[in-house]
């Protein structure tokens, strides 16, 4: 997932900086969420009087960590480079490459099929002992065919 949020406007140092710095929030954001799923699985017996199994609970405080290791890391990365003019530049150089940006399209593409056969196959073994991972999986189909069709139209004007 090197470069799979390529912005093409990106043309001088300056623009990546804001780009960069737009990426801090998001890793803000990202350590925001991982708290937030720690908090849930610590508040749940206390607060929402659910009490969750060891299993729930792992996976809650996991998944909070799994989000929190990479912000954290985000950010030391590129507020190191927003410190250092010459490996910002490289940087820069090296994530708005062309060979770079058709890399990540064509894998992009690929892994995304593969993420709508596995869905696909989910709801087709699944369905076979819980129809709820039918209507579950047909959403995940629906949103993204949805967002897919709205975003097309949208950037279709807009390019």
């Amino acid at each position: 997932m090197k470069s799979l949020f390529v912005d093409e406007k990106i043309k001088t140092d300056e623009d990546y900086k804001k780009h960069l710095k737009g990426k801090i929030l998001l890793f803000y954001v990202l350590i925001f969420l991982g708290l937030g799923a720690i908090l849930v699985s610590l508040m749940a017996k206390s607060i929402f009087n659910i009490s969750l199994e060891t299993e729930i609970l792992c996976f809650y405080n996991g998944m909070g960590i799994g989000l929190i290791i990479p912000g954290i890391i985000g950010i030391i990365k590129f507020k190191s480079l927003l410190k250092n003019k010459d490996k910002l530049r490289e940087d820069r150089i090296k994530y708005t490459d062309e060979r770079n940006q058709k890399i990540s399209l064509q894998a992009g593409k690929i892994s995304l099929m593969a993420l709508i056969i596995a869905i696909y196959g989910i709801m087709v073994v699944g369905g076979l002992f819980n129809k709820e991972i039918i209507k579950l999986m047909m959403i995940i189909i629906g949103v993204f065919f949805i967002t897919y069709g709205v975003s097309y139209k949208v950037l279709e004007k807009k390019l």
